[in-house]
């Protein structure tokens, strides 16, 4: 569904109440299991979303969800428990993600009119 200006602001709005917003509102990120500064040293999963160009069109742009998974070779036990409830939060964000920005896509000019 092609959507408008304002429905991009709130989408973004939505996205930012609990995820961190980072280039300028179209790229949003939360980390699980390990805060942001300590992340890369630590077990964690990491749930982006991105604004980005629908598959096969130029002049459409959608919100996609991804997923990281970061659980270094050789972790103990206490480890991969800890790894397990970091996943099972992560997935449920994803979710709300997914569910907030399914089905919305906006054209070029509804984006470069966000950014002013």
């Amino acid at each position: 569904m092609i959507s408008d200006v304002a429905t991009l602001e709130q989408t973004r709005k939505h996205l930012a109440r609990t995820m961190t917003p980072l280039q300028r509102g179209f790229v949003y990120e939360k980390v699980f299991g390990a805060s942001r500064e300590l992340r890369h040293f630590s077990p964690h999963v990491l749930v982006r979303c991105e604004l980005r160009m629908v598959p096969d069109s130029y002049e459409l742009s959608q919100f996609m969800v991804y997923i990281d998974f970061h659980l270094p070779l050789g972790a103990g036990v206490d480890d991969a428990e800890f790894f397990q409830k970091a996943v099972a939060a992560a997935v449920r964000k994803a979710r709300w993600a997914e569910r907030c920005v399914a089905g919305l896509q906006w054209p070029r000019d509804v984006i470069l009119e966000a950014q002013r």
